[in-house]
């Protein structure tokens, strides 16, 4: 089972943060997830939430804040995607996961891609929860491994898929919505299992019994 450190070592430093991945390669994590988005000024940044104050200290949207002003506020911890990809073991198996606001036309994944080109593709997932950005980025660049986030798998997931248009990795979903049933019908379809966020026992164990490929996790020294 693969062991995703959930945007870093989460589980002991702030998430998505250059100390929190730094942290998890000290680790010896084999895989790493994080969120990214764009910035005002079109930079691909580190970071969840689409607005500042969870995390860090300010007010403001990231997609209308400057790479430079999130730096500053952030004493370098809010990083680029450039400085994570430059700390990962290239060996490592790394997840992307893109978020961007439906009011934002901006194709997010164009950035992405000229970020990633010096990293092994065989060993990037790109995965989102707007399934819209997935199809873009299936049309542009199918040789990618695609993961499709679910916070409950539909019903209907062979429909859904064959719909949407995009031949996916990874099925994403979340742990406490997830079924042996939805497994099976995963499994059917010859596609990896990776749910989230799994960080406690009850939950790694019904990862193990839904015979799960992989999990997202805060403490990949748990398990």
């Amino acid at each position: 089972m693969i062991l995703f450190a959930h945007r870093g070592a989460s589980g002991y430093l702030k998430e998505n943060t250059l100390s929190s991945l730094k942290k998890a390669v000290e680790m010896g994590a084999k895989a790493y997830e994080i969120d990214v988005q764009l910035t005002k000024d079109n930079k691909i940044v580190v970071h969840h939430d689409y607005s500042l104050g969870r995390i860090f200290k300010g007010e403001g949207y990231i997609k209308d804040l400057t790479e430079n002003y999130l730096h500053e506020i952030s004493k370098g911890e809010l990083p680029t995607l450039k400085e994570i990809i430059n700390i990962l073991p290239k060996d490592s198996f790394f997840n992307i996961e893109l978020k961007i606001e439906n009011s934002d036309i901006r194709e997010i994944e164009d950035y992405v891609f000229e970020e990633i080109k010096d990293y092994p593709k065989e060993n990037i997932l790109i995965s989102s929860f707007n399934h819209e950005i997935l199809k873009r980025v299936y049309k542009k660049n199918n040789k990618l491994k695609i993961g499709l986030l679910f916070d409950e798998v539909p019903n209907n997931l062979e429909e859904y898929i064959e719909k949407v248009g995009i031949k996916p990795y990874s099925i994403n979903p979340n742990i406490k919505k997830f079924s042996i049933e939805k497994s099976r019908i995963i499994k059917r379809n010859n596609l990896k299992i990776f749910t989230y966020t799994v960080n406690e026992e009850i939950d790694y164990k019904k990862a193990i019994e839904l015979e799960v490929d992989g999990i997202f996790t805060d403490y990949i020294d748990r398990f």
